[in-house]
């Protein structure tokens, strides 16, 4: 099985609670470069992802047993998820970081079904 997903020109780089919490405040909404009034102006980059996946499904007398292999974020694409603001504890600037979605990952399971 394969699953994909891309997603072009996101915007809203930050998590909401940046804009619903700190925007209406005009005290709190410039973290230069960052203006939070503006969240159509925080572009994310593009976020591609391809997962694919694997199973085998045997009978054991009354029992159904899958075993599915698969793997997430083939690309191994390092993608980003959001933004977030963290301060510098020495110098009390701002700086962007990103949080980052799933990286190449293995995953097993199996299944038993009666």
């Amino acid at each position: 099985t394969a699953r994909g997903e891309a997603v072009l020109g996101r915007a809203w780089g930050f998590r909401q609670a940046y804009y619903d919490l700190l925007e209406p405040a005009p005290a709190t909404r410039l973290f230069a470069p960052f203006d939070l009034g503006e969240p159509a102006a925080h572009r994310l980059p593009a976020f591609v992802q391809l997962d694919l996946s694997a199973a085998y499904t045997t009978v054991l007398g009354t029992t159904e047993l899958q075993a599915r292999f698969g793997l997430l974020n083939v690309l191994g694409r390092a993608n980003v998820r959001d933004w977030l603001l963290t301060e510098d504890a020495n110098t009390g600037l701002y700086a962007q970081r990103s949080r980052l979605a799933t990286p190449l990952l293995p995953v097993f399971s199996l299944r038993l079904t009666r």
